[in-house]
């Protein structure tokens, strides 16, 4: 808000002050790098910017400060600043506090400070921090920022606070960014896309409840924070997430009740020291980053699934312990969806050895069954061919050992073997040759194992039949 129209600078101010007067009456950056007294006193900025002068004619407000050092604490707050604000190669003595304010736009490149807050701040357009450093925490926790927020380049000395924040245009943590601290990001919104490219966090990076409307791209991030969560992606949405972890990461990951439109992984680089929580967690589509070697197999993918998965936050891989098919499903579905119809199929079936190794000894049993059988119902040509080698091999048996003598004498149909073996092997099936003749000795042991094998197998194919009509 302009208060006054006066065209000169306070008396009281310094050299270096009166020239950021001038400078920011026509829109002019300031270069003080080459001045012997480069300092300029946080309080002349602030009234400057609150209640400044107009503008030359023909020109803007402008605050353009280059090389200055900000002594005090620049405290904007519950101010109103309509002239855009940018800063490079400033070191700033104390705290820049902006709580609550409403700015235009705020750009820092290459600057030093000791912190940033900016609690419930406003800014119009874009809020900046290229390739600075601050020594302590920044705070934008429930602010609202119309353009794109850029920490690329920059070192964070403490926490990066977003929680809450909205962010209509894009968020930029790349290019070496680091925080050493808590990255908080839960219940931000972003509309365009979340990019944090080479970002390292020495610390917890909380994004619960996250809302992005474009990308999210989690690109050679490097996160530590051992023997604890390291990435809490808990109930996030976003429409594209590209998921790619530095090797050096240590931590467990949560994806718990995320769901992403198409997620783009590198499993065959996976941090060995980060455990997954994958429950709950879903996706419509599966791709491959290109550019990083052949994509992985099905096989590489079911491995990943057995060394890292762990189940309701306890962090020890649950293959052995527990058991939760969702994660299986949900990459079955996947596939099926891009038309890998039969590495869909594979998954299914680890999902049902698995499940079955889980219900014990007996359970792992009938699974190992179902599975040289017919696949548990997803290979039922293999159930066919099983049938068909049992039912014959039946009737060549009987072919050399009948006929059979017959329960009534004179009476019922023709010795046949086929027809005698099939009603053997196939239960729900009754042609009336099993109860006309009577086996004994061997004939009687080797009809009873094939009545129990064809009970075995017919309940098996039974069973993978109304387990593919589920699916």
């Amino acid at each position: 808000m302009i208060k006054e129209d006066v065209v000169e600078a306070p008396a009281s101010w310094s050299a270096a002050e009166s020239a950021m007067w001038h400078a920011f009456r026509r829109g002019e950056q300031l270069d003080l790098r080459a001045w012997d007294d480069r300092r300029i006193g946080a309080s002349s900025i602030a009234q400057l910017l609150i209640a400044g002068p107009e503008p030359e004619p023909g020109h803007s407000n402008h605050l353009r400060l280059c090389g200055a050092v900000i002594t005090g604490s620049l405290n904007l707050s519950a101010a109103q600043v309509e002239a855009p604000i940018r800063f490079s190669s400033c070191l700033f003595e104390e705290e820049v506090v902006l709580d609550g304010a409403r700015l235009a736009n705020v750009h820092m490149t290459e600057c030093q400070l000791l912190g940033l807050s900016a609690i419930s701040a406003q800014f119009d357009q874009w809020l900046g921090f290229p390739d600075s450093h601050f020594a302590g925490e920044v705070q934008l926790f429930n602010s609202r920022i119309s353009g794109t927020v850029e920490f690329d380049g920059c070192y964070i000395g403490g926490a990066l606070t977003l929680g809450r924040a909205v962010v209509e245009g894009g968020l930029h943590l790349r290019r070496g960014c680091e925080v050493n601290g808590k990255l908080r990001l839960n219940g931000i919104q972003v509309q365009g896309a979340l990019l944090a490219c080479g970002l390292v966090v020495n610390g917890q990076i909380d994004a619960i409840g996250a809302r992005i409307g474009d990308a999210l791209s989690f690109v050679d991030v490097t996160v530590r924070h051992p023997r604890d969560w390291a990435l809490i992606f808990t109930d996030v949405q976003a429409s594209r997430v590209t998921l790619h972890l530095n090797s050096a990461s240590t931590g467990a990951v949560t994806l718990r009740d995320a769901h992403f439109g198409r997620l783009i992984d590198d499993i065959v680089n996976w941090p060995p020291a980060c455990l997954v929580d994958l429950g709950g967690f879903t996706y419509d589509r599966l791709s491959e980053r290109t550019g990083v070697g052949l994509p992985p197999t099905v096989e590489e993918r079911l491995l990943w699934l057995r060394t890292y998965g762990v189940l309701n936050g306890d962090l020890q891989p649950s293959v052995g312990r527990h058991f939760a098919p969702g994660p299986y499903e949900q990459l079955a579905g996947a596939l099926r969806q891009e038309g890998r119809e039969q590495e869909s199929r594979a998954v299914l079936r680890e999902m049902e050895r698995l499940r079955h190794r889980a219900w014990g000894r007996l359970g792992a049993w009938w699974g190992t069954v179902q599975d040289v059988m017919v696949g548990f119902g997803y290979l039922p040509g293999r159930a066919l061919l099983w049938l068909s080698v049992l039912l014959f091999s039946a009737m060549a048996y009987f072919q050399v050992s009948g006929p059979l003598a017959r329960v009534k004498p004179g009476e019922g149909p023709t010795w046949d073997p086929f027809l005698y073996s099939l009603d053997v092997v196939v239960p729900f099936i009754s042609l009336g040759h099993d109860t006309v003749w009577d086996p004994t000795g061997w004939d009687k042991v080797i009809s009873v194992l094939l009545m129990v094998a064809g009970w075995v197998l017919v309940t098996t194919i039974i069973a993978g039949i109304g387990r593919t009509l589920k699916r």
